[in-house]
Formats: structure tokens, sequence, C-alpha cells
């Protein structure tokens, strides 16, 4: 499962690429990834608080629901 880890990293290759953009166009869209990749790192990190929280494994159709939903949101 990706984590709010993955999510970071991803926000923080964003950051490196967007100082490196050749055009305005390029740059804000950068910046937009960079927002949205930081909200869904948190949106994770609450979820795996949630999870740590109740002390056990959350059941194989909540696993596979959370999959579902990280696969869409971080690819």
């Amino acid at each position: 499962m990706d984590t709010s880890k993955h999510c970071l990293d991803q926000l923080a290759e964003c950051r490196r690429l967007q100082s490196l953009a050749k055009t305005e166009a390029e740059a804000t869209v950068l910046k937009n990834l960079v927002h949205s990749w930081k909200g869904i790192a948190n949106q994770v990190a609450r979820y795996e608080a949630i999870i740590a929280d109740q002390g056990k494994a959350a059941s194989p159709a909540i696993s596979a629901l959370r999959q579902g939903l990280l696969d869409f949101l971080c690819y």
C-alpha cells in the first residue's frame, strides 16, 4: 500500500521539477500538482492515524477499498 511518505516523495519531486520549469504553464501545472499531493498526503496520514488508533488491521473489504482509492489518487 502507498503511504503518506510516498505522496510526500511525489510532492517533493513536483517541487523539484517546478524549479526547472521552462514555461509559466508548466510551472503552474506543477504548482497545482504540489498542492494536490500535499492534500493527498494529509488525507492518507489521517487515515493511517485512524487505523493505528484502532489498534487492528482493517478488514479485507476496507483494505481493498483503501487500495483502490490510493491507486486512483496517487497514480
